[in-house]
């Protein structure tokens, strides 16, 4: 390897790739340019430490400040802590304040889990691990005035930070893999850094200098220090920039990215002069030395110098497209070349034959399943035959847009062993599309998006306040209608902004204004049927469960899966009939615009509700102390406004769409209880609907069909709980009425069938 060299134009552009192509080859190499200190983690540390003096704590200064690693957080750590400050916009106050961060890691509109608590409790210890020291130096740097007091506050702020330990300890894991040059130039940071501060205190200790003064004057000689690499082994590839020197004696030379503009590079002009005022003023005496001419000359220059250092063989290569997609031609020194050697030919990387691109395991192993022939064949037995390796192999025979996935049986024991316990929620995501099941639930993958308060958590925020609204006018709140939705909304925002309403942004106080008028016409509404209606509310946000004082989950069970669905129900209403029965009637308060549709059962949709109330009629009556019979279920909806409301518009009655679906039991006794004269003014129903048949009126039933479709909704729930039990995971989205669950998708981005 000692006799070859890799020669390019900027070594900084090319060190990633670089890095990665030999270590797949397993070549031994050393990047003879030198780093500058500025590049490194330490410095950037330094840097970001000032922006965020000198920018209030900002958010971004402090995620760039946590990337440095040498903060004393794990990688674990600093990708929680970051995700949360992109997710809540995190500055200033936020990060020094004395608030505590109560916000959910996960946005606006979710329910606070235990592991949500665990997390907030986690990212406390974090803030106040990062902060604290921030802080302290931030108020004893801002009161420094000499160059001498900033230089030591700097260096006991690193040293608080254990910052010499870090390195020490960064030095021994590089060396124990290996990267013996890592190691040494990691030894080296420290010390650097404390001869620059020296020579800064040496030059002009005691000269007052404000923050921004002692940060160029740091930076000013940190970018004239360099950390020199050492040859770690006699025997390795040589990689050097092209204005740098080589020893010599090389006998193959590559040199990379000779493609226009790139080597030799593009000189344009730059500075104060043009090229015509520099000729003009050279006559004059006024001699400017970069001069266009003389840096073109030098491009030439080190094109050349790098093409003679080979004593055998020189390999030139340029890409015909950029990273970035754009076309790229040969650059002047290959086309003189050329000119020079007509008969060289131009080899082309992709036509090579595939069988010179089976070198060491790693390099080749992306070719397995590409190769045909005996070779392919004996590639595809190598790797099955190392652990290593034929999971891996196994994997690469999925097509990367497969529909149909699978987790294996084994996985999919370990997720789902014995009885299978969930809601009904995740039960539709998984029916709706298995891959985004999977991602979300089971691999738990999270949105980094910043919270921001859309339509989304509008329909979240509307839910909530309608349901405590209603609950308080069951109640019998003493207040006005106008005053208890005001008060309970704001209640939910300040739990949601930690905020009043009057200190939110102007947008959020406009839009919390027209949202409450929207949620006094719907309360008022509420007011008036509970005044006429003879059900009656029993229970607000009850519990389907197994625990405390909840009710029991209709069975679910077959020979091959168990089932038990867990939810909480928005409104339980009652009214007792003849014979002491008791009809249950099931509410859910939904924004926007839902619409109960019994043909949705069959495919798994739209049985929360019938679920819930199938429960309270197999399992109530010990809750109720009475036999219970169906009534139906409702959903009591409102279409909430827009995200972007004109702030010269106000909530109109006639604006605020109010409406009722649901299914019903076909009683005119049940139904005249809900609303006395049948006119569809509380519920979806009118008298004329009792006279007409029910395949008709799809919103009425009898008993036994209630009865036909608890059978059915049961078949359907083990159908799919069997599917989920399994394991299968295919990206493979449930289509309904033309609209695709695929649009609002948080998993988009990693969807395996994703189309444009």
């Amino acid at each position: 390897y000692r006799d070859i060299a890799v020669i390019v134009r900027d070594p900084k552009s090319y060190e990633g790739i670089l890095d990665a192509v030999f270590s797949k080859y397993e070549i031994p190499y050393f990047m003879s340019s030198r780093k500058e200190i500025a590049e490194k983690p330490l410095v950037k540390l330094i840097f970001s430490a000032f922006s965020i003096i000198d920018r209030g704590f900002r958010g971004q200064d402090v995620i760039t400040y946590l990337k440095t690693g040498l903060t004393g957080l794990l990688p674990d750590e600093v990708s929680l802590f970051e995700n949360y400050i992109i997710k809540w916009n995190l500055r200033g106050k936020l990060f020094t304040g004395d608030e505590p961060w109560n916000m959910h890691p996960r946005g606006y509109g979710y329910t606070f889990a235990d592991e949500d608590h665990g997390v907030l409790v986690t990212l406390a210890d974090l803030r106040e691990r990062v902060i604290s020291p921030l802080k302290a130096f931030a108020g004893a740097y801002r009161g420094a005035k000499t160059v001498r007091e900033r230089a030591e506050l700097l260096f006991d702020f690193l040293s608080g930070l254990a910052i010499p330990d870090t390195l020490g300890a960064q030095a021994r894991e590089a060396a124990a893999r290996g990267e013996r040059a890592l190691s040494m130039e990691t030894v080296q940071l420290w010390n650097a850094l404390c001869e620059t501060l020296d020579q800064l205190v040496t030059c002009a200790g005691d000269t007052e200098a404000s923050a921004q003064e002692f940060s160029q004057m740091l930076m000013m000689l940190f970018l004239e220090t360099d950390i020199g690499k050492i040859p770690t082994s006699v025997d390795e590839v040589v990689i050097s920039g092209a204005a740098q020197t080589l020893s010599g004696g090389h006998r193959y030379v590559y040199l990379l990215g000779a493609s226009e503009g790139g080597f030799p590079q593009r000189v344009s002009e730059d500075g104060i002069f043009s090229e015509y005022e520099k000729a003009t003023l050279a006559p004059l005496g006024v001699e400017l030395s970069d001069r266009l001419e003389r840096r073109v000359s030098e491009e030439l220059y080190y094109f050349c110098r790098a093409a003679v250092v080979p004593r055998e063989r020189l390999y030139i290569s340029y890409a015909h497209y950029s990273l970035s997609g754009a076309e790229q031609r040969e650059s002047l020194g290959v086309k003189r070349i050329r000119k020079l050697f007509p008969a060289l030919a131009v080899s082309e990387f992709e036509l090579s034959e595939r069988d010179t691109l089976v070198e060491r395991p790693a390099a080749s192993f992306e070719h397995a399943m590409a190769m045909g022939g005996e070779l392919g064949r004996a590639l595809r037995e190598y790797y099955e035959g190392r652990e290593d390796y034929a999971e891996k192999l196994r994997y690469m025979r999925i097509p990367l847009g497969a529909e149909k996935t699978v987790l294996s049986p084994e996985n999919a024991e370990l997720l789902f062993p014995g009885k299978l316990a969930t809601s009904y929620t995740r039960l539709e995501k998984f029916i709706k599309c298995r891959f985004a099941y999977f991602c979300e639930y089971e691999l738990r993958l999270r949105d980094d998006s910043p919270a921001s308060f859309g339509a989304v958590d509008i329909g979240s925020f509307m839910h909530g306040v309608l349901e405590k609204t209603v609950r308080w006018i069951a109640e019998g709140g003493e207040e006005s209608i106008a005053e208890g939705v005001r008060r309970i909304a704001g209640e939910y925002l300040g739990e949601i902004f930690h905020k009043d309403v009057e200190n939110l942004p102007k947008r959020l106080q406009h839009l919390f204004h027209y949202l409450c008028r929207s949620a006094e016409i719907f309360a008022q509404r509420m007011k008036e049927e509970f005044a006429e209606s003879d059900f009656r509310p029993l229970d607000f946000e009850l519990s389907v469960s197994r625990e405390g004082n909840a009710v029991t989950p209709m069975k679910l069970a077959s020979e091959d899966v168990t089932v038990e669905l867990r939810g909480k129900i928005d409104r339980v209403d009652a009214y007792e009939g003849a014979g002491g029965k008791l009809y249950i009637r099931v509410v859910d308060y939904k924004t926007g615009d839902k619409t109960f549709d019994l043909e949705n059962i069959s495919l798994g949709l739209d049985m929360q509700m019938l679920l819930y109330l199938f429960s309270i009629w197999e399992n109530g009556e010990h809750r109720y102390g009475k036999e219970i019979l169906p009534a139906g279920v409702l959903y009591a909806g409102i279409k909430p406004p827009q995200v972007d409301v004109p702030s010269d518009e106000e909530a109109r009655e006639e604006t605020i769409a109010v409406k009722a679906s649901g299914l019903f039991l076909k009683d005119e006794g049940v139904l005249r209880a809900m609303d006395h004269e049948l006119k569809g003014k509380w519920i979806p129903v009118k008298a004329s609907d009792l006279k007409k048949d029910d395949a008709k009126k799809p919103k009425l039933m009898g008993l036994d069909a209630f009865l036909d479709l608890k059978e059915s909704v049961r078949d359907t729930v083990l159908k799919y709980a069997a599917e989920l039990k399994s394991g299968k995971a295919n990206a493979e989205p449930l289509r309904v009425g033309g609209k695709s669950p695929c649009e609002y998708c948080r998993m988009r981005a990693v969807c395996r069938i994703r189309k444009s």
